[in-house]
């Protein structure tokens, strides 16, 4: 992309970098860690026209990776946890999170590099 006088990355994150879930501590790091990532690449790439963004998303209901989440801590702990509703009333979805990497990808955003923009119904902040 920086040859070619520029583009649009997008990295993928959860809430999960913020936020205090039990059993949760790989991916919470890892989650970070993308993001940290996502920073240090727009600073890297930003002067060569390569923009760098993240979208940290929340549980998604819909995806395999909340389902067999869920089925592991009712192994682990005997309950699921309830997934509180935000404060839009619902809980996001896989199309909610893909209109936003649409975004970052687009010209639309062609002034943002080194962010990560949240999509969780208000549920986190921060």
């Amino acid at each position: 992309m920086a040859r070619s006088g520029g583009g649009a990355v997008v990295t993928l994150s959860a809430t999960l970098s913020g936020m205090t879930a039990p059993f949760m501590a790989g991916i919470s790091a890892a989650c970070g860690a993308v993001e940290a990532m996502t920073r240090s690449l727009a600073g890297e790439f930003g002067r060569a026209g390569v923009r760098v963004n993240c979208v940290r998303g929340s549980g998604m209901p819909e995806t395999r990776t909340i389902q067999e989440t869920g089925a592991g801590l009712v192994a682990l702990t005997g309950e699921l946890p309830s997934m509180a509703l935000p404060p839009l009333g619902r809980l996001i979805s896989i199309e909610d999170t893909a209109k936003a990497a649409a975004f970052l990808a687009s010209d639309h955003a062609s002034g943002m590099t080194g962010q990560v923009v949240t999509v969780c119904g208000g549920v986190f902040v921060g």
